[in-house]
């Protein structure tokens, strides 16, 4: 039966043995996957970027008592670059955490669509300039990771890398805006420092949604991402809130990306909750993905509580929103973005994708390294059961699509009224 959940304003209803077989099955997924390492802490050339994207109405900064896993890898990666400078996370707050009028609209259509990843990118080129002063030598590599619009964005900076790679900033030329859906309307009056086609990417996303500007968007993986990983809320019910699918269902056919679909609402991919065993559980599954990339377990697994009324599904259907309506969705199976198909990975990337190995086969498992919470009684692997070997994911057939979510899932063009920001717990 539901009960509301404390802080987190909603019913939820606690998630049964079913629910958490859909962890044991992704997590199965995730440890097959093959995973190329852009980082190797060997090589004194080497530098990644991390690119973090967080959802709507979400602000690590501002309101961290409601932080996402967005957030949450933000605080690992400023500790992670306090002690190695060659690997630095740059966190952008989330669409409608402005104030005044900007917050609803933003929040409502995602409008800084294109404002945030130029915010990202200008922090991305002066990190690069300032590695490629240190070492002319420097092999920059980028992992962009986001959540709801965040993932949006995520996927949206990793086309502006590929296009522009490491611009100089002082030979930047800004055009006059315009009404049509362009990404961008800058240019530069010189050549790049790192040519964009010469830099490996990896992609995380947690729930992609792009409703609004998003949308309008070309959002498709560049041929530089050369692995990414979605995790998709399977109990999304918000109309409002269609899921972008960035490949069908498990493995996609040249084996760059895998798509797991979860129990859970939205914010229960994402995180932000009180309760938060299901947000553990798939920051425990990014980690080990994002591990597989950067190597050397830098990102710490979250201990999932032991109470199982810490892992529940939210309702989110109960947020106010700004009900504004513009249109109303059917269900939509697929869609090719613009007409066009997914981009097979650019060949100059093999170099990295050969060393590709099973994240189950690295010593990032879940059981590993953990970072301490005081939610948690004791360590709880991030599934109820042992993964079971032998079964075959799903093969894609490489195209983005644009999908509603079994549950009749929306997306918000009216956005959740945002929480006030509250003070950390002690």
């Amino acid at each position: 039966m539901a009960k509301t959940a404390g802080n987190d304003g909603v019913d939820v209803k606690v998630a049964t043995p079913e629910h958490l077989d859909t962890y044991t099955k992704a997590q199965a997924q995730v440890d097959n996957f093959k995973v190329p390492g852009l980082y190797d802490s060997a090589d004194p050339n080497a530098r990644v970027f991390v690119a973090l994207f967080d959802g709507t109405g979400n602000d690590a900064i501002n309101d961290p008592a409601h932080i996402t896993n967005v957030g949450t890898l933000n605080k690992q990666l400023e500790n992670i670059s306090r002690n190695n400078p060659h690997i630095t996370g740059q966190y952008i707050a989330g669409p409608g955490t402005q104030t005044g009028a900007m917050r609803t609209l933003d929040g409502a259509l995602g409008v800084t669509y294109n404002e945030r990843i130029e915010s990202m990118y200008e922090k991305f080129q002066l990190q690069c300039e300032n590695w490629l002063q240190e070492n002319p030598n420097a092999k920059i590599s980028v992992v962009s990771v986001g959540f709801s619009r965040g993932a949006e964005q995520a996927a949206g900076f990793s086309r502006i890398v590929a296009e522009r790679g490491v611009q100089d900033i002082q030979s930047q030329v800004n055009h006059p805006a315009s009404n049509d859906a362009d990404q961008s309307n800058i240019t530069y009056a010189a050549p790049p420092l790192v040519k964009g086609d010469t830099i490996p990417q990896a992609l995380g996303l947690f729930d992609p949604v792009a409703t609004g500007v998003p949308s309008m968007n070309d959002r498709r993986p560049p041929d530089t991402v050369i692995t990414g990983i979605q995790i998709r809320a399977a109990d999304e019910r918000r109309l409002q809130f269609p899921a972008t699918n960035y490949s069908y269902d498990g493995l996609s056919a040249d084996g760059r990306f895998l798509k797991v679909m979860v129990a859970g609402a939205h914010s229960d991919i994402g995180g932000g909750y009180e309760k938060n065993g299901l947000p553990y559980r798939n920051f425990n599954m990014m980690s080990q993905f994002l591990n597989g990339t950067l190597g050397d377990n830098l990102i710490k697994k979250l201990d999932v509580p032991a109470d199982p009324g810490m892992s529940v599904i939210h309702d989110s259907s109960q947020h106010k929103v700004y009900w504004i309506k513009m249109s109303e969705r059917g269900e939509s199976n697929s869609l090719d973005l613009f007409g066009k198909k997914m981009e097979p990975m650019n060949p100059a990337m093999e170099q990295y994708a050969k060393n590709a190995k099973a994240l189950g086969t690295q010593t990032n498992s879940v059981d590993d390294i953990r970072l301490g919470s005081k939610d948690a009684a004791r360590p709880l692997p991030a599934t109820t059961q042992e993964c079971k070997n032998g079964a075959k994911p799903a093969v894609d057939t490489g195209l983005l699509t644009v999908a509603d979510s079994p549950s009749s899932r929306m997306l918000a063009q009216f956005r959740e009224v945002p929480r006030a920001p509250t003070q950390p717990k002690l």
